[in-house]
């Protein structure tokens, strides 16, 4: 097997490839770069988001990436620092979801239970997701959140304590 000024192997013709003459050159050489991360991309935000409704509101975390190959995936990981129950309900719940595009493709936290009347409930929600996006354009990465019950209130980036969601290209 051959290397390239940078120390990259590569298969030449009169190499044999694992002793399976039927393999072409061109599969053997796209093997090493199967599972590879190509691309990272880090999206943060401080900004103090509040909601009392039981419908979905952005959070305000965001990344954007643009896959290289259509079967590439995408591994997204979030981490929702510095969440807050800030209602006396006493069974309140607080949901997030990961969006594409504007299209739900992962309940991250559904139904995060709140109990009791204590006020001022910290706690983190943190998920990883590995998504086939099918897609060499623009994908937009984001989290939403919601209350379980309505007149209650939850909050995300308490104290503007940042949030992050990490996206990594592998390829396939």
């Amino acid at each position: 097997m051959a290397t390239t000024a940078a120390g990259t192997p590569y298969v030449e013709s009169s190499d044999l490839v694992a002793n399976y003459p039927g393999v072409s050159l061109a599969l053997a050489n796209h093997i090493d770069t199967i599972g590879k991360v190509l691309q990272v991309v880090v999206g943060t935000t401080s900004t103090v988001v509040a909601s009392s409704s039981t419908t979905y509101v952005d959070t305000g975390l965001t990344a954007t990436i643009t896959p290289a190959s259509l079967t590439n995936k995408v591994l997204v990981f979030i981490f929702h620092t510095h969440c807050i129950k800030t209602s006396e309900h006493i069974n309140n719940a607080m949901n997030v979801r990961l969006l594409r595009n504007g299209t739900q493709i992962s309940q991250v936290a559904e139904s995060f239970a709140f109990t009791g009347t204590a006020l001022g409930l910290r706690f983190n929600v943190s998920s990883s997701f590995l998504d086939s996006p099918n897609s060499i354009s623009s994908l937009i990465y984001k989290t939403t959140f919601a209350n379980y019950v309505a007149q209650a209130s939850v909050s995300v980036q308490i104290d503007s304590i940042a949030s992050t969601i990490v996206l990594m290209e592998v390829s396939a």
